[in-house]
């Protein structure tokens, strides 16, 4: 009885995981309560992708993939950055870190809206087969 609301459950926690991935993904650092937030649901929506993946909807595993890990290479770009900054121009040093946070906010805002799209499908696909499913 209990394992037709396992599909409906495991897409209301995706929307919970991405929810988690969208409000921690800024291009600033986030402190470390927001990083594992930031960490915890970007390792639940890698579980979706990989679930996604083994049900051949690859599509949706690829979506579900960058958004979780977009996030970190952002942040590691940013470290690297960071680290050899001293042969870099000030003025040069501004100007392309702006540009890589739009970038990067442009592509974080699309892969979100994706990712929101495909979940609500796997929503939609659960709700639908479980009122087909329902013992009379």
């Amino acid at each position: 009885m209990l394992d037709q609301y396992r599909p409906i459950l495991f897409a209301c926690s995706l929307i919970v995981a991405l929810w988690a991935v969208a409000i921690t993904s800024n291009p600033s650092f986030p402190d470390p309560l927001h990083l594992s937030l930031l960490i915890a649901g970007a390792a639940w929506l890698v579980f979706g992708g990989i679930i996604s993946n083994k049900e051949r909807r690859f599509v949706a595993a690829i979506f579900l993939l960058a958004t979780a890990i977009a996030p970190f290479i952002f942040y590691s770009e940013l470290y690297y950055i960071q680290q050899n900054n001293q042969d870099i121009d000030t003025t040069v040093f501004e100007a392309n870190f702006k540009h890589a946070v739009v970038i990067y906010n442009m592509l974080r805002y699309f892969l979100l809206a994706c990712s929101f799209l495909v979940i609500m499908l796997r929503l939609g696909r659960a709700i639908k087969n479980f009122a087909q499913d329902r013992p009379e």
